[in-house]
């Protein structure tokens, strides 16, 4: 189970660093991370589930200290902070994602991951071209997956007038599902309702925001199947700026075990149906709608 990146600050903070300067016998150096330098190195050189990667930063730290002091004859630095860091361990290997949480884009959605790094968002990414109605899918995707993007364009066939997506342009058009960092594996069916999401959008204009990310399995006839992994996928959708997250019902009762530092100004959308998911997301592009034309009549 992942840990929060409170509960790695603490870790780190009261049990690596204590040890780590004992270990690499500088108890006498009197040296003291900053709040915001051991901040900097969960988030900004580590990404993993646990803590292993980040006791290896704080141990490389530490390590080169005492080579100063040693082989270059340096005085002990005694205050580590965000400029030090930077100077030990480099580039930021993880930099702060500087994506605008309100933007809106067509044809792409956030889908929600769960990895031996801990959770993460999957962008899911689709765009159509006149074809034969075929599906070309990328990005290192395994066989569930690729079933997923099936069933997924089977349902809206089904269903294409609850869309308002023209036939003919589905049966004429070749569509192309994308999910970036192809070198990392992808596979499950988790990221059915987001799929499923993704190809309405890129035919119909649907903008999706950014803030909105959400997992689900999907089945032919758009029930919302549960999935796992939800303690790592929604701390991993928080950390990228999400604060709605969609989700079937079925799994409400995971979301309800979880601590509060994690659930806390996440708002949690739950559905049974494909259908709810649609009307959610109509539903808060017809208000944006709405409000646009009060303020256009009250400039008037």
């Amino acid at each position: 189970s992942s840990y929060t990146e409170n509960e790695k600050f603490n870790i780190c903070k009261n049990y690596i660093i204590p040890n780590g300067v004992k270990s690499h016998g500088l108890e006498d150096a009197n040296i003291e991370f900053t709040d915001d330098a051991i901040s900097k190195i969960i988030k900004n050189y580590t990404k993993e589930a646990g803590v292993r990667e980040l006791e290896r930063k704080i141990h490389t730290i530490l390590r080169k200290i005492v080579k100063e002091i040693i082989i270059d004859k340096k005085e002990s630095l005694n205050i580590i902070d965000e400029s030090i860091v930077i100077k030990y361990l480099g580039n930021e290997k993880y930099p702060d994602s500087k994506n605008n949480k309100y933007k809106s884009e067509i044809g792409i959605v956030n889908a929600m991951s769960y990895t031996i790094y801990g959770g993460d968002i999957l962008k899911i990414e689709v765009d159509f071209y006149k074809g034969n109605g075929n599906i070309v899918a990328t990005g290192s995707l395994g066989e569930v997956f690729i079933e997923s993007t099936k069933i997924a364009l089977s349902y809206i066939k089904s269903n294409y007038k609850k869309f308002g997506i023209n036939y003919e342009t589905l049966e004429s058009s070749d569509i192309h599902i994308h999910v970036p960092e192809g070198a990392i594996k992808k596979d499950g069916p988790s990221a059915g309702i987001a799929i499923t999401t993704a190809i309405i959008s890129a035919f119909t204009n649907l903008k999706i925001k950014n803030n909105i990310s959400m997992t689900g399995e999907i089945t032919l006839r758009g029930e919302v199947l549960p999935v796992g992994g939800l303690k790592e996928k929604v701390i991993g959708a928080k950390k990228a700026g999400v604060d709605k997250i969609i989700l079937p019902s079925s799994n409400k009762k995971d979301i309800e075990e979880l601590d509060k530092e994690i659930i806390n100004n996440l708002k949690f959308i739950y559905v049974d149906n494909y259908l709810q998911v649609f009307e959610n997301l109509t539903h808060v592009n017809k208000k944006k709608k709405s409000t646009n034309k009060i303020l256009e009549g009250q400039k008037k």
